[in-house]
């Protein structure tokens, strides 16, 4: 391959990241556009970004999709000029443009385009005039069309020869005809009637294959489109100049503080004792520095996904027949990439639940004094060393009676305790539970809340619950601002040391070991403050040997789990430090309960406790 054909390459791989933020940015535009059709600034934008995307693509020799959105520039001039009036179906046509060009982008990295902007050509053309045309939402298989015209065409041959056949012996007498009629089969009316009617019903079977064939086409785009998203996934990012400019600057004055301290070690240690702690110190907060400004590297806005989940709640709404207003707000904080691209499958589920499930019907609304408008709320912000991400909806809000009754009837819950609302609200948590008997086509399937909790649990997250009957629910997701790196606690366990996150444990506590008790299954319990909680013995689940400082006393800490609570036990909390995680070896990789490893400061390795697995094995095992 020559060096021209790699700099093409090369070139259009960076032309479909670039277009794959063009297009998310122009979805949100068509979004925008549909609320406020006057907007002009809007307008201009969609224009800029199709003239781009046109400019570039033809650029990279992507010509078939140039000329696309050629065509589509077209389109957007004549809504600007009005030339095409400025109705619901204009918006859902520049949507369709949207849904167009990200399929290219992924057929593009295959290499086959074909029939990819068909359905966006026939939208243009029905807009042009051309009647032979019809615009319809969804794509169908020309296959199955032409089989569909060819057993009609059959059926339309075969009645033709019925009837010429009749036509040909009609010249019969009448009394041959009442003979005939007479030595006929008595059932052979009946007979005719069901055959006629399988030969009605095969014809739907086909049909309703056909349909099924076309909704399996759409499914299978959907499936492909995500696997392929996620088997090509992008590992780059883009990086403001500002974050690279800091990194330098702090590389800076690390070189020039290093200098220094090794100038003062030279000119000798102990004359130099005191300015050497002073430099150290400053080398240590540089580090410090250098350490958060890489982390930041590493965070992008949600404005993309935000602008999705717009995307999905428009989509919702329109399926299942509901007004509503969709508010974004803290769009523009900024996550680790990571965290933020594991949330758009649970954030979807629950945007899709908060329309389907938790608002009202247009017409309940009005009965119950509401605004005919639901409003549905996505919020993210920072707080406390902590990234939140809130759904709130002002709708039925969660009936505390219902999920209690179905809880009791599945099992997960008992008649004679008395639970408290948060108790009640997590029981929606466990899998297969609904309190619905019929699964809705739009969030009722697939995707259960358990999975949705299991996804942040994943991420080191939580999931809280807030909810008034009759006015509203509101989700509120806890992230921690970055997996790589935290603030955890040093803990030895015989004569070995790991690492508990800060974030996995509530409270520490010196525990009196003779008031842990052995149950059946050899389990372990404590009465801690009128609770009683398992008791986790690290030492055990490790199999570490070695001897405890003092034999008679541990120490606990409680371990707050899926409505739970845990006391885990080890010898000695002994400091705490800023923990950078790092990946264990491929032999040691899948340990129970170890997350990973670290350099603690006098140089050992520490191992990274996983708390999530460790209850569970604790559960399952004990």
């Amino acid at each position: 391959m020559s060096g021209i054909d790699d700099f093409l390459i090369e070139i259009r791989q960076d032309f479909i990241e670039e277009a794959r933020d063009m297009i998310e940015e122009a979805e949100g535009c068509f979004l925008s556009y549909e609320k406020d059709p006057n907007n002009s600034k809007t307008m201009d934008e969609i224009l800029r970004l199709f003239h781009s995307l046109k400019g570039s693509s033809s650029a990279v020799k992507f010509d078939r999709l140039g000329e696309f959105c050629h065509h589509a520039e077209d389109f957007i001039i004549k809504i600007r000029d009005g030339v095409i009036a400025k109705d619901q179906k204009v918006a859902d046509t520049l949507l369709l443009f949207s849904d167009t060009i990200k399929k290219a982008l992924i057929a593009l990295t295959h290499g086959n385009e074909e029939g990819v902007y068909d359905e966006g050509f026939r939208a243009i053309a029905y807009y042009e005039g051309d009647e032979t045309v019809t615009y319809e939402g969804t794509v169908k298989s020309e296959k199955f069309e032409d089989v569909i015209e060819d057993l009609e065409e059959f059926i339309n041959e075969v009645e033709e020869d019925i009837e010429t056949t009749i036509k040909k012996d009609s010249s019969i007498s009448d009394e041959e005809a009442l003979q005939l009629l007479a030595d006929m089969d008595p059932d052979f009316y009946s007979k005719t009637e069901t055959e006629k009617n399988n030969k009605k019903e095969s014809l739907l079977q086909i049909e309703s294959i056909v349909e099924v064939k076309e909704e399996t086409t759409e499914a299978s785009i959907e499936v492909n489109k995500v696997t392929t998203s996620s088997s090509n996934k992008n590992e780059s990012i883009k990086v403001n100049l500002d974050k690279i400019d800091s990194l330098l600057d702090y590389f800076g004055e690390q070189v020039i503080w290093q200098k220094k301290l090794s100038y003062l070690i030279d000119d000798g240690i102990e004359k130099n004792i005191e300015e050497i702690k002073t430099t150290s110190a400053n080398l240590d907060k540089i580090t410090l520095d250098l350490q958060q400004t890489a982390i930041t590297l590493r965070m992008i806005s949600l404005k993309q996904i935000f602008g999705r989940l717009e995307r999905v709640a428009r989509e919702t709404s329109k399926k299942v027949s509901k007004n509503i207003v969709f508010i974004k707000t803290g769009e523009a904080s900024e996550l680790d990439k990571t965290i933020a691209d594991c949330l758009v499958d649970p954030l979807t589920h629950m945007v899709r639940n908060a329309i389907d499930h938790g608002l009202e019907t247009n017409e309940e609304r009005l009965r119950l004094g509401k605004t005919k408008e639901g409003k549905v709320e996505l919020k993210a912000f920072r707080q406390g060393g902590f990234f939140y991400i809130e759904i709130i909806d002002d709708g039925r809000g969660l009936n505390k009676d219902q999920i209690l009754v179905k809880a009791i009837e599945k099992g997960i819950a008992k008649r004679e305790v008395s639970y408290s609302d948060e108790q009640i609200y997590n029981f929606i948590f466990t899998n297969g539970f609904s309190t619905k008997n019929v699964a809705s086509d739009v969030s009722g399937r697939g995707v259960g809340m358990d999975v949705v909790k299991k996804m942040f649990s994943d991420l080191k997250g939580t999931c809280e619950i807030h909810s008034e009957f009759g006015k509203g629910t509101r989700f509120v997701v806890k992230l921690p601002l970055a997996l790589a790196m935290f603030q955890g606690c040093i803990l030895r366990i015989g004569d070995k040391q790991f690492i508990m996150p800060n974030s996995d444990y509530s409270e520490t506590e010196k525990i009196d070991l003779s008031l842990v008790e052995t149950i059946n299954d050899n389990k372990k319990v404590i009465n801690y403050k009128n609770e009683v909680l398992p008791v986790i013995c690290l030492k055990e689940k490790f199999k570490i040997e070695g001897l405890s400082t003092n034999p008679k006393t541990q120490i606990g800490a409680i371990i707050p789990y899926e409505n739970e609570k845990y006391m885990m036990i080890f010898d000695e909390l002994v400091s705490q430090e800023r923990i950078v995680l790092k990946d264990l070896m491929p032999n040691v990789k899948n340990i129970n309960g170890i997350a990973g490893g670290t350099i603690l400061n006098d140089g050992r390795v520490a191992l990274v406790l996983e708390m999530k697995q460790i209850v569970e094995h604790y559960k399952n095992v004990g």
